[in-house]
């Protein structure tokens, strides 16, 4: 497919054939500790730093419960799937990439002996993969250290195996029109951006994905298409193949995390600010991005400090952006109004 300027995408899968000969005993979906979101990283140094003997227990379950994943994923081939994951290294290239690049213009954003810790030491958690009424649900329990990576992966393996399933009941032309129809559906939305070329975009699919390899074309059509009005990926191991921006910070895990540990109500109320604070001694006042909407934004914003204030922004989950932004906006102008009234 060709570009802007003529340059052409780098890479031209036959997806229908892939989808087709799956024939071999495992295809690994996840193949590098790297294919996860960049934010986990971060997120893992955060926990090793401030929370390395935390143990702690996570579960995914599906909460659409009309889909009966266990009647279309063998338990067996998750589970042989994430044993692959689970014997996966971080690789010496990656670790030194990790090291050497620039992230949000910050270089060295992860510590030396994190980086060790990283390549040496670093292990996923046990898990339990359990059948009931239709559904599977995979539970992961031992140092936060261990169980944080596991979200996105399993998500992922779910999902793509989702996909999989779907796609072998259909034969080598319907996967030929199928995916003949993605492209041009992918590129119908492309022209649209391209519309509004001051408008910048963040690749943001892997726990979701259809699969890793239309991810991965996805993201260099964009790259293609797009030019400087695409950001990035979340993908920490597309950034790194296709020397991409790595997006993204932290998520609702951590002040959920944190809210957990607390011994009272006094301790639970001033938690989501506690991990605002450690994040920011983490990262030396950058990645200033909060998520005031995991206990509810209006109670956030009532009691926060007024040093919160001075991070970059918020990111609107799970409320309307246009009232939780006006109600940011509105939350800010009044704390610089009293901070202009008490200097």
């Amino acid at each position: 497919m060709s570009g802007v300027g003529g340059e052409t995408v780098g890479m031209n899968v036959n997806f229908a054939e892939r989808a087709h000969n799956h024939n071999w005993k495992l295809d690994p979906i996840v193949r590098s500790l790297l294919d996860t979101d960049f934010y986990k990283l971060l997120m893992l140094q955060f926990i090793w730093k401030n929370f390395p003997k935390v143990h702690v227990t996570s579960e995914v379950t599906n909460r659409t419960v009309s889909v009966r994943l266990s009647e279309e994923i063998p338990m067996a081939m998750l589970v042989d799937q994430m044993e692959h994951v689970r014997g996966l290294r971080f690789r010496r290239s990656e670790i030194i990439w990790l090291a050497g690049n620039t992230f949000y213009g910050t270089r060295s954003i992860f510590e030396p002996a994190f980086l060790e810790w990283l390549e040496k030491d670093f292990r996923l958690s046990d898990y339990t993969v359990t059948e009931q009424d239709g559904q599977l649900a995979v539970c992961f329990e031992g140092l936060w250290t261990e169980v944080t990576m596991w979200e996105v992966y399993g998500l992922a393996l779910v999902s793509e195996m989702k996909t999989r399933a779907a796609l072998s009941t259909l034969s080598e032309l319907e996967l030929d029109v199928l995916y003949a129809r993605a492209k041009t559906k992918l590129w119908e939305k492309i022209e649209r951006l391209r519309a509004v070329p001051e408008v910048r975009i963040s690749e943001f699919g892997t726990r979701r994905r259809h699969s890793f390899l239309w991810q991965e074309y996805v993201v260099q059509v964009m790259r293609v298409a797009l030019g400087a009005s695409l950001s990035g990926t979340s993908n920490t191991f597309l950034a790194y193949k296709h020397d991409l921006e790595a997006m993204g910070t932290n998520a609702h895990e951590l002040p959920m995390a944190v809210a957990a540990l607390a011994n009272d109500d006094e301790e639970l109320h001033a938690s989501q600010y506690r991990v605002l604070e450690l994040w920011q001694k983490s990262y030396g006042g950058e990645l200033l991005i909060m998520l005031p909407d995991t206990f509810g934004t209006t109670q956030f914003l009532d009691g926060a400090p007024d040093w919160v204030a001075d991070w970059t922004g918020q990111r609107c989950d799970s409320k309307d952006p246009f009232v939780a932004g006006d109600e940011y906006v509105a939350w800010l102008t009044a704390r610089g109004e009293m901070r202009r009234r008490n200097g």
